[in-house]
């Protein structure tokens, strides 16, 4: 409808002026829209009303009353508009007779919400932030009126980069903006490794949407992950695979959770099983009668890796290996037996790609907190192993019941087609931020455990002893913890969303025991605990206990991991017993809370599958796909080289280092196949780029050096363990300056590099 057609339709109910005036808001407020208009007024014409006047409150003055709650409810604003329209309605009885033949056919509230979201997620203006390069995502994730904001190096229209690692602030990334253009949504998915960061979003005058992704690996995720939601002010909080996480979120003070597991799914396409496959080597039929593991299986997937070898050594008709998305679809849908191996306790997108192909899911068993039993029915619409002998056992029962294949495909498919498909999950978010209700599983009102715990008290260190639970469950197949109740800055409903885990509980009060009980009948977790009195170490591999001595310490079995409780006593005893090297013990990860150690003095035994150690390969090995991953999204050329400068040295002497290497790579013959390194620990990365424009603008000033095609030059900030061991398998050469930070050079293990000097690049 134009506008002279929409101005003819509001003639029916009100003036010409205040119509044309209506109409003139209509298409230029972001407030409301011509379809709320035209739906509005339709579903007043169905009911026992009649719309006796209409008016627009666009340039209603808001008096001193509303004025002065309104600046205390929005600190630093002093400019609010009145925008809206009222409709004074009339109740006739030949309306109300209206009404009543026509109210059995009609469900007017249905239909005018499922318009206006279909026609919202069309027209909408959206910034959506994603680490991912845009053209990994579907044609339409929230609106076609999108602008991506990623850390690829995609060139698009609907593209703005950022380098990986990037914190910008929201107001500099809104001046890049098309003229005229301004986001009616921001959603940012922002992960635990933080790739790109917005700063200052409370700066948009928009919804915004933190989508908080993979907290469940990485280097202190969870914590970092939460400092960061608590400092901007968003207006929800959504996870997309990691609903078990809820629970921190919620003890560290945020509201507005939700749980939206399809949020971002990239889904077949029709036809899809006719598409050729990337690699010509492979076809449909290649994967026709076979179980498939479509993923990675590598450094960073200890437990996912010794189940695939297993798998491989015992099924006769079993692939495994990395492929595209769109690939990984076709074969879901080609193959027998889909597995799914989760990294770590999460509800995986995998999952849902099986079953939007149509294929046969066969996932590892998950905690009722993981959400998979809201969603899919086990036993009907997916199945589910516990370990490794009765994943075997179900691959060989369903590989010989093709009909019951049939059935779960059938079933989970049509679940999938109902509730989970990109329409039906993009109709509850474009629900959540227009303020209306969604579902209770899709909100926090599920969590058993904000329902049903007393022990809320939130503190860093409570969440720094969770993480190193849950790293240890990414590795070992199975954990036994013994946990002395009279520590109290931990709970065991903390470590029961991990599926593996079991808790043995002493030291107890009965009152304790009480506490507990509600959440254990709700959650079904009582078969993981139990309550002893006593209790022999052996039997455990991580004791977190409140009394240590030397004794204690000898007692327990190679490999164990102690948790000590500093507010009581051991922890002096602990940190000299030589037999134990200390995994975490910083003040900055615990608060001084805990003191953490493993006995290492021999490689741990698999009790499940009887090999000695993990057997991870090294980073070299990893399929590309995954090493892009971990790898900290920096420009990658043909030779990359790494140099650790001394921060703590004077700006002089830095600046005349930096001139040095910085000047070495602009004369290098092949500086377009270059790219620099540097680690920038323990200093800001804003003082390193100031010192850096200023060494190239002295070298561009006295030397007349040419930098067309030059080298890129990136700066490195925080990188886990893993990043920095996938980053390392890709650089040629450390360059050797003195001083170095030779501290940081061991901590990331760059000092088994070759080494080069300046010289030695020009």
């Amino acid at each position: 409808m134009r506008p002279p057609e929409l101005c003819d339709f509001l003639y029916q109910f009100t003036d010409k002026e205040t119509a044309r005036l209506i109409v003139y808001y209509v298409y230029n407020s972001n407030h409301i829209n011509r379809f709320f208009t035209e739906d509005y007024l339709n579903f007043i014409e169905q009911s026992s009303f009649k719309v006796n006047k209409l008016d627009c409150t666009f340039v209603a003055e808001i008096d001193q009353v509303h004025q002065e709650t309104l600046e205390r409810l929005y600190p630093g604003r002093t400019k609010f508009a009145n925008n809206g329209m009222i409709a004074i309605l009339e109740k006739t009885p030949e309306n109300e007779n209206k009404f009543s033949q026509t109210q059995s056919s009609i469900t007017m509230p249905q239909v005018l919400g499922q318009k206006n979201q279909e026609e919202l997620a069309i027209d909408k203006k959206v910034l959506f932030l994603h680490c991912s390069p845009f053209s990994y995502h579907r044609k339409l994730v929230f609106s076609n009126n999108t602008i991506y904001l990623t850390s690829s190096n995609e060139k698009h229209p609907q593209v703005i980069n950022f380098p990986h690692g990037s914190f910008f602030n929201v107001e500099d990334l809104l001046k890049k903006l098309p003229t005229g253009w301004y986001p009616d949504l921001f959603v940012a998915r922002v992960d635990a490794f933080f790739g790109i960061v917005p700063c200052n979003v409370e700066a948009l005058r928009c919804p915004k949407v933190l989508v908080m992704g993979d907290s469940h690996h990485g280097f202190n995720p969870l914590n970092k992950m939460i400092e960061y939601a608590k400092s901007e002010k968003y207006d929800f909080y959504i996870t997309d695979f990691d609903r078990h996480h809820l629970w921190y979120y919620w003890l560290a003070g945020l509201t507005d959770l939700y749980w939206l597991p399809t949020l971002v799914l990239n889904p077949p396409e029709p036809g899809f099983k006719q598409q050729p496959f990337f690699n010509p080597e492979l076809n449909y039929n290649f994967f026709q009668d076979k179980t498939v593991f479509i993923g990675q299986v590598g450094q960073y997937h200890p437990r996912r890796k010794r189940l695939i070898e297993h798998a491989a050594k015992n099924l006769p008709n079993f692939i495994c290996g990395p492929l595209n998305q769109r690939d990984s679809l076709k074969a879901f849908a080609a193959a027998d037996i889909s597995l799914n191996i989760s990294l770590n306790g999460d509800a995986n997108m995998r999952n849902f790609e099986v079953i939007s192909s149509k294929g046969f899911l066969l996932a590892d068993k998950l905690t009722d907190e993981s959400g998979m039993s809201l969603l899919l029915e086990e036993g009907k619409e997916y199945e589910t192993f516990a370990d490794l002998d009765e994943m075997l056992t179900k691959i060989s029962y369903f590989s010989q019941n093709p009909n019951l294949l049939t059935s779960y495909r059938e079933q989970s498919h049509a679940r999938y087609c109902r509730e989970y498909a990109p329409k039906h999950i993009l109709s509850l978010f474009n629900q959540l931020v227009q303020g209306q209700t969604i579902e209770d599983r899709f909100t926090a009102k599920s969590i058993n455990r904000i329902q049903h715990c007393q022990d809320t008290e939130f503190s860093r260190a409570r969440i720094s002893l969770y993480q190193v639970i849950q790293d240890l469950h990414r590795e070992w197949e199975n954990i036994a913890i013994l946990l002395d109740a009279r520590v109290k800055l931990t709970s065991i409903v903390d470590f029961l969303d991990l599926p593996r885990v079991q808790v043995t509980v002493t030291n107890y009060e009965d009152a304790y025991v009480a506490s507990l009980k509600p959440y254990l009948e709700h959650s079904g977790n009582y078969n993981r605990v139990s309550f002893v009195k006593d209790a022999q170490f052996n039997r455990f591999n991580i004791i977190i206990t409140s009394i240590c001595d030397a004794y204690f310490l000898s007692q327990l079995p190679k490999d164990n991991v102690v948790i000590i409780s500093t507010d009581y006593s051991g922890v002096e005893t602990a940190s000299q017993y030589k037999e134990f090297m200390p995994i975490i013990s910083t003040k900055e990860d615990f608060e001084g809370s805990f003191f953490v150690l493993r006995n290492m003095s021999q490689e741990f035994v698999d009790t499940q599958s009887g090999s000695q150690g993990v057997g991870i390969p090294s980073v070299d090995n990893l399929p590309s796909e995954e090493s892009e991953a971990l790898l900290p999204n920096v420009s990658l050329r043909e030779l990359n080289l790494i140099v650790f400068p001394d921060w703590s040295q004077s700006e002089e002497v830095l600046s005349l280092q930096l001139e040095d290497v910085i000047r070495s790579i602009l004369i290098h013959p092949n500086k377009s196949k270059i790219t620099l390194l540097l680690d920038t620990t323990n200093i800001a990365e804003e003082e390193v780029n100031l010192m850096l424009s200023s060494v190239v603008m002295n070298l561009l000033l006295q030397e007349d050096l040419d930098v067309t095609d030059g080298p890129e030059i990136a700066l490195l900030g925080e990188l886990s363990q893993m990043q920095w061991e996938a980053l390392l398998s890709e650089i040629n050469y450390r360059l050797v300056i003195e001083p170095e930070n030779h501290q940081q050079v061991i901590q990331a293990k760059a000092d088994k590099l070759p080494g080069w000097t300046v010289d030695r690049v020009c």
